[in-house]
């Protein structure tokens, strides 16, 4: 029951009623008692979301909570054995997550090294039960909060109920963001206030997330999920269409979630983290990482980078950032290819951001800022192959179609024969009507954000001015979903044999 689906908005709008209603009048009115009774409503909710994506799961998130509760509260009671309670922490949540997602992965991994080193045939024992949902985040929340407590930065939270919805919290509980304790959880500890204009902004939030998700990255998806399950039948310009068409999709995708959490947790009048301000925009590639899934990096940067040990020489820092970056990769998903997705990345940084991306961003001439931001981006574009590409032969089989060059269909479509790009089109079910409907709405993301950007004054009036302007907005958006997002041009075509993620799925769910 995603968000994208009526079930959900319907479920949430009667515990919208009921929280406005009954339980955050009973947190205003019974202090504690009350705000710990909103707290076990909350839960409530929280659980039977997740239940509804997978019940068997719900034991897990329960034992992870149980775990960091239990060896928060011990931090504190028996300040001398910190360390050890923050290992039974570490050990529990990581082995559970380990377990899940990553068993199948090392063993696969150890069965080929021994074959490749000794050319034996060996048996491992294989895991095949199902990944619950959101595990990497929810993880990475509790033990985020667990070294909160370990260095002193949060105090504790003695009540389980209040514990556990902060780790539960449905708005952002199956893909973040991914909230520090001292930032999410003293909202949990007070009544919330409905405020106008909070709920003005969440409404609309909300609205321009589902755009994104179903007018955009779903029609997107088709494109894509078509390309990268036969990449032997693209010729250069539709796997160029491709590429760039994933990078837009998994930002619309993943941002649009955020936006629907980020809107919903609003409605409730909780305030959660940023977790993208305009990616697509970036001036090079050490601000697009600053700007795209911002909690994710400000995690690893301060449980990881900043607690390795420090290095002086280029080439010790230059290591940290290596191991981040693999570490990013690796908890993107269990496999080698995205191992190398974060690696190039580094990479990247490393080596053209200061020698190159940088100067042309501060250069004095536009055109040279510009490329610089085009370059960045299309070398962001490109090793998100890697990140899509199911296997190490698609990768590779995509690289080389795009550096092939082979029978463009572009030039008879400038000279107004759209024929060739039509029939290229065909086989990726997709007709050339909805690419350039796709093209249209991606167009209009970029227009939007770029106002977002450079004229924020236009957002402030949106919010704060007569409500003619929202209601036309919020109209305007509403609409779009409704005749672009549930209605489409697709052939019939069955395209699902080589999509990981169904096409109405959030791609981090999977995560």
């Amino acid at each position: 029951m995603g968000f994208q689906t009526l079930q959900f908005w319907i479920g949430f709008g009667l515990f919208f009623m009921l929280y406005w209603g009954v339980l955050n009048p009973m947190a205003v009115r019974h202090g504690r008692r009350g705000i710990r009774l909103r707290n076990i409503g909350i839960l409530a909710a929280s659980c039977l979301f997740y239940i509804s994506w997978d019940p068997k799961a719900l034991a897990i998130i329960a034992t992870s909570t149980a775990i960091d509760f239990a060896a928060t509260r011990l931090m504190e009671r028996r300040p001398g054995h910190k360390r050890m309670w923050l290992a039974v922490s570490l050990v529990g949540n990581l082995g559970m997550l380990g377990a899940f997602k990553y068993f199948n992965f090392f063993v696969g991994s150890a069965q080929d090294l021994v074959h490749a080193m000794t050319g034996w045939e060996t048996e491992a024992v294989r895991l095949d039960w199902v990944l619950p949902i959101g595990i990497s985040f929810y993880t990475f929340q509790t033990l985020g909060y667990t070294f909160d407590v370990y260095r002193g930065n949060l105090k504790s939270e003695s009540s389980f109920v209040t514990f556990f919805a902060f780790v539960a919290f449905f708005p952002q509980l199956i893909a973040g963001p991914i909230e520090r304790g001292v930032n999410l959880m003293p909202q949990f500890q007070t009544p919330r206030r409905f405020r106008v204009l909070q709920a003005r902004q969440a409404t609309l939030r909300i609205l321009w997330g589902l755009f994104k998700k179903l007018v955009i990255a779903d029609r997107l998806a088709w494109f894509v999920n078509a390309g990268y399950g036969d990449i032997e039948a693209l010729c250069t310009f539709t796997a160029v269409l491709v590429v760039f068409a994933f990078t837009i999709q998994l930002y619309c995708d993943f941002s649009g979630y955020c936006d629907i959490a980020i809107g919903t947790a609003g409605l409730l009048g909780f305030q959660l983290s940023e977790n993208f301000r305009r990616p697509l925009l970036a001036k090079n590639l050490q601000d697009l990482w600053q700007r795209w899934h911002i909690t994710i990096h400000q995690w690893f940067r301060t449980h990881i980078y900043l607690q390795l040990p420090r290095y002086r020489t280029g080439l010790g820092q230059a290591r940290n950032v290596l191991i981040v970056f693999a570490i990013s990769g690796l908890w993107h998903g269990a496999s080698w290819t995205m191992v190398a997705w974060g690696i190039v990345n580094a990479v990247l940084m490393m080596l053209l951001d200061r020698t190159v991306l940088m100067p042309l961003g501060r250069s004095d001439w536009l055109l040279f800022r510009k490329a610089g931001q085009i370059l960045g981006s299309a070398l962001v574009y490109l090793s998100l192959v890697f990140f899509r590409a199911p296997t190490w032969d698609d990768a590779l089989a995509m690289y080389r179609t795009l550096a092939s060059f082979s029978s463009p269909p572009l030039w008879a479509w400038l000279e107004g024969s759209p024929a060739g790009l039509e029939a290229s089109l065909a086989g990726l079910s997709l007709h050339l009507t909805e690419l350039r409907v796709a093209a249209f709405m991606v167009l209009l993301l970029f227009v939007v954000e770029s106002i977002a950007e450079h004229r924020p004054a236009i957002q402030h009036r949106l919010l704060h001015g007569t409500g003619l302007a929202r209601w036309c907005t919020a109209l305007a958006l509403s609409l779009g979903i409704v005749f672009f997002g549930f209605r489409s041009l697709r052939p019939a075509v069955n395209v699902d044999d080589f999509n990981p993620v169904a096409d109405q799925e959030f791609i981090y769910e999977q995560f």
